[in-house]
């Protein structure tokens, strides 16, 4: 799973983040209960596998809600500010990996910003259990071992236009 503080002028799209370091620069990770967070998750699986095919995909942001101590907590990754004032057709795509557990299922909800962080919307992006799921479901830990365990998701930000907004 997967995701992005005082006013500024923004990152100007496109905007790339490849979690090269964790939390990016700029980014916030909110964690109420103070248990399970999103981490870095490095060498998802060998690039080399890959045949040149999106290289960016051996590192991610990751959640690891197989060994939560609490069911059905929130946590945030938010992004930096993303200047949205001269964009036409904004877009944000990522990519997810996750396995529906045997027992219980997690949900990815993209929320937006464009007051600095101070509240968050949700968008139409809102997938759960087999909905998020890009490969087969495991009763154990999962962790992407391909980039067939992947899918790019998107979802269309065109009702932000002509401000800044911060994505969680």
């Amino acid at each position: 799973k997967s995701m992005f503080l005082i006013a500024d002028p923004g990152n100007q799209i496109p905007y790339f983040e490849n979690f090269a370091s964790f939390p990016p620069a700029n980014w916030e990770i909110r964690n109420p209960d103070g248990l399970t967070k999103w981490e870095h998750s490095q060498d998802i699986f060998d690039p080399s596998s890959m045949n040149n095919q999106n290289p960016f995909l051996s590192k991610s942001a990751s959640y690891n809600n197989f060994s939560a101590a609490v069911k059905g907590a929130e946590d945030y990754i938010i992004s930096a500010n993303i200047n949205l004032f001269n964009e036409s057709k904004p877009v944000l795509y990522f990519y997810v990996a996750y396995a529906d557990p045997a027992s219980g299922s997690d949900t990815l909800r993209i929320d937006i910003s464009s007051d600095c962080g101070d509240s968050f919307t949700p968008t139409s992006y809102k997938k759960g259990g087999s909905d998020l799921a890009t490969t087969i479901g495991t009763s154990n830990f999962f962790k992407p071992q391909s980039l067939g365990d992947w899918r790019l998701d998107s979802l269309d930000l065109s009702a932000y236009i002509g401000g800044n907004i911060k994505i969680r």
